[in-house]
């Protein structure tokens, strides 16, 4: 594994932690609909993209 530099180091676990944030979100989101399919899909994205 080559050396990485602190700063390079920070970028590539924040990289990950934002991928897998926006994978788990967006299955989140899926299963929301799934399960309230009376709510109208702007209410729904409302709710889950307004941060």
């Amino acid at each position: 594994m080559p050396h990485l530099s602190p700063m390079s180091w920070l970028m590539t676990m924040l990289l990950l932690w934002l991928m897998m944030t926006l994978f788990t979100s967006s299955i989140w989101w899926f299963e929301l609909k799934d399960y309230m399919p009376t709510l109208p899909s702007c209410v729904d994205m409302n709710k889950t993209w307004k941060w």
